[in-house]
C-alpha cells in the first residue's frame, strides 16, 4: 500500500515526534511511505536522516489566530495547497492519505475531492484552554464524519470526539513511541539538598503551570523541605498564551519565588535525570507524551486527575493524581510522595513497565498496517 502521511508542520515536539516513531516501525513493513511537509525545518531534516522520502507543498494549519487576515491568508494559502495535493495524489497512486493531525484538513480535503480513502488521526482537544481553536468546525467535523477511519488517541479523546461522527469507523489506539529513547539509569530520589520538579510543556493557561507555581509556594508554609521547580516549554507567538507566561513570571516576582526556572524548549535527557518528581497539570490532556516520557524517565509522575491522565497513571501504582484546579491537592500530593519515599522505586517500575509494554512502536504499527488493510480491501 502506497500511504501519503500529512503532518503537523515542521516541529520535533507532540505529534510529528510520535509520527516519527511510527515512521520508524512501519518502515519495517510493506507499506510504501511518502510524506507530505507543509514546512521547511527540523522534521525535514530527520525524514532525510531517517531514508523517509517526502514532498513539500506549502500549506498552515487550521488553528484561528487572532487576526482575522491572517485567518483568510491561511484559508487562501491551504486552497491552492489542496489543488496541488490532489495532483500528487493522482502521480503517486496513493492509496491512503493518513491525516497525523486534526490542526491540518488539506491531506483530508485533497484525499475526499480525489476519491481517495483517508485517515483522521485526532490528537489535539481543540481548546480555549489551551488557546487552540481552529478556524473552520464545521469544515473538521465534515472531514472527520466522511473519513473512512478516525483513530483516536486516547478514551479521552474518543469521548469528545466521536459523538460528533457516530457512523466514521474509529480505533482507540494510543501512540507508540520509542521507550528506550527515554529509559534513563535508576537513581535515588529525594536524595538532594533540593526536591527537584519538571513541567514540561507549551506555556498555556490549560497546561497547568500557574497551579504548579502556587502549590509550590504553598509548600513553603507546610514543609521546610526545598524544593526547584523546572518549568520548560515556550509560549509561541499566541497572545493568549504569551499574556499567560508573563503572569507566571509575574507571580513568582511579586511572591518572592526564587526557586523556579523558566527554560525553553530543550532536551530534557540530562534535566530528567536530576528530577524527583515530574508534573502534568494540564486541564485536558488528549494523551500525554511528557507524561509517558516522565515515567520512563525515573521519577515519580504526579498528575492532575483529567483529561486522559488517568488513563496513563494508576493512584499508588504507576504515579499519583491530584485534584484538578487545586494548588493545595497537588501541594499535598508533592508531600505524600516525598513522605513515602519508600514506595518510590515500586512505582518507577510499575511506570516503566506499564509505558513499555503498553506504547510498543512495532505493536502499534502492526495496528495502523490493519486498519490500512481493512480500508484498503473495502474499496
Amino acid at each position: 500500500m502506497k500511504i501519503l502521511y500529512v503532518t503537523h508542520l515542521s516541529n520535533l515536539t507532540g505529534s510529528n515526534q510520535s509520527l516519527l516513531d511510527m515512521l520508524s516501525s512501519l518502515k519495517k513493513t510493506d507499506n510504501e511511505l511518502l510524506v507530505l511537509i507543509g514546512k521547511r525545518g527540523a522534521l525535514e531534516d530527520k525524514l532525510k536522516e531517517l531514508g523517509i522520502r517526502y514532498v513539500f507543498i506549502p500549506y498552515s494549519t487550521d488553528i484561528k489566530e487572532g487576526n482575522q487576515l491572517k485567518n483568510k491568508l491561511k484559508t487562501l494559502k491551504n486552497r491552492m495547497a489542496v489543488g496541488k495535493i490532489v495532483e500528487l495524489i493522482r502521480r503517486e497512486n496513493i492509496n491512503i492519505v493518513h491525516s497525523n493531525n486534526q490542526l491540518v484538513s488539506v491531506g483530508s480535503e485533497a484525499a475526499y475531492k480525489a476519491g481517495v480513502p483517508y485517515i483522521v488521526h485526532a490528537r489535539e482537544m481543540l481548546s480555549k484552554e489551551h488557546n487552540m481553536e481552529i478556524i473552520s468546525e464545521k469544515k473538521a467535523r465534515f472531514y472527520l464524519r466522511h473519513a473512512s477511519a478516525a483513530i483516536y488517541i486516547s478514551d479521552f479523546i474518543k469521548n469528545r470526539f466521536q459523538p460528533t461522527a457516530p457512523r466514521t469507523r474509529y480505533k482507540m489506539l494510543h501512540d507508540g513511541m520509542d521507550t528506550q529513547k527515554y529509559l534513563l539509569p535508576d537513581r535515588q530520589l529525594f536524595a538532594g539538598d533540593e526536591i527537584t520538579l519538571l513541567l514540561a510543556g507549551r506555556i498555556s493557561p490549560g497546561k497547568g503551570q500557574l497551579e504548579a507555581i502556587k502549590a509550590l509556594d504553598i509548600l513553603r508554609g507546610k514543609t521546610d523541605l526545598r524544593f526547584r521547580l523546572f518549568i520548560v516549554g515556550d509560549s509561541g507567538t499566541t497572545k493568549g498564551n504569551v499574556e499567560y507566561r508573563e503572569s507566571l513570571r509575574r507571580y513568582t516576582e511579586e511572591h518572592s519565588m526564587d526557586n523556579v526556572d523558566f527554560i525553553g524548549f530543550t532536551d530534557l535527557t540530562e534535566l530528567r535525570s536530576r528530577i524527583d518528581i515530574g508534573l502534568i497539570c494540564s486541564t485536558d490532556e488528549a494523551l500525554g507524551r511528557v507524561t509517558l516520557e516522565s515515567m520512563l524517565s525515573g521519577c515519580i509522575t504526579i498528575g492532575a486527575d483529567t483529561g486522559a491522565t488517568p488513563e496513563l497513571i494508576t493512584e499508588g501504582e504507576t504515579g499519583y493524581l491530584y485534584t484538578p484546579g487545586s494548588p493545595e491537592s497537588l501541594a499535598d500530593k508533592i508531600l505524600y510522595a516525598i513522605n513515602n519515599k519508600d514506595k518510590a522505586p515500586y512505582i518507577v517500575k510499575n511506570a516503566r513497565e506499564f509505558v513499555c509494554a503498553g506504547f510498543d512502536p512495532d505493536n502499534y504499527a502492526k495496528a495502523i498496517t490493519h486498519i490500512y488493510s481493512v480500508i484498503t480491501k473495502e474499496k
